[in-house]
């Protein structure tokens, strides 16, 4: 009897010096393991994407110029590959920036996953129009043929196939490693390569969320100082740690960087 109440005695003791570990929260991202693309793709792109996590994998999404475009399950495995398959000819020939990110089974993110520029090149057939015979009147008059007015593509006012000739990095000559300052500014120089004057209008965007916003005016084959302005959360979260975004002139393709 001594004894039982002895050993009840210790037992508040030994509850307090056990380890206490359930209940704790999931906090740690997933990690993408190896993931690689090579630079050009056409038809149907499948890229492999293996990853692990200390709990449960959740799922992994691609976007295509920060537009959703694939996704797939892991299962709640620890480790695994899963396989996103994107049908390149819904998109516009030329460069894209393909971003890779996966979430584990509590909602965290890698982060920022990968981000890799491809270039889509898929051949477009364009069928002949078959023409209507027509049949002239003795009197009848031909009807002259109106010319087309070029339509402008993009803010910059380019006609024609030159757009195709420039990227939002044509227009900007960016450092190694893009650093804003305390107040929140990026300052870049621009440049106008087009033989009439540029009126650029530049925006930071991830997602569809703009970053930050700035506009220059630039004589042609001159260079200007740019200054974009950061918003409040974009310079919060730069502070915490570099943030990856794009950065895009007004009709142009963007171009993905670090800010710091």
């Amino acid at each position: 009897m001594h004894r039982s109440l002895a050993g009840l005695a210790l037992l508040p003791f030994l509850v307090l010096a056990a380890p206490i570990h359930a209940g704790e929260p999931d906090t740690t991202a997933p990690t993408i393991n190896g993931l690689t693309l090579k630079n050009t793709a056409s038809g149907t792109l499948v890229i492999p994407v293996p990853a692990t996590d200390d709990v449960a994998l959740g799922e992994a999404v691609a976007t295509i110029d920060d537009a959703p475009a694939a996704s797939a399950t892991y299962g709640g495995t620890t480790s695994g590959t899963v396989t996103l398959s994107i049908d390149t000819t819904k998109y516009a020939n030329g460069k894209h920036d393909v971003e890779i990110h996966v979430t584990d089974a509590a909602g965290n993110r890698s982060s920022y996953g990968i981000v890799m520029t491809v270039t889509f090149e898929n051949v477009t057939v364009t069928p002949e129009a078959t023409a209507t015979p027509t049949v002239q009147q003795p009197h009848d008059r031909p009807t002259p043929t109106p010319t087309p007015t070029p339509t402008p593509l993009g803010e910059i006012g380019i006609l024609g196939d030159e757009a195709t000739r420039y990227t939002s990095r044509d227009f900007l000559s960016l450092p190694k490693r893009p650093r804003a300052s305390k107040a929140g500014t990026l300052t870049l120089t621009a440049r106008c390569p087009l033989p009439k004057t540029c009126s650029l209008n530049v925006r930071l965007t991830r997602a569809g969320k703009t970053f930050g916003t700035g506009r220059v005016t630039v004589k042609s084959k001159k260079t200007g100082k740019l200054s974009i302005k950061l918003t409040r959360s974009a310079r919060a979260a730069v502070k915490k740690k570099p943030q990856t975004l794009r950065l895009t002139v007004a009709g142009y393709a963007g171009v993905v960087i670090t800010l710091r």
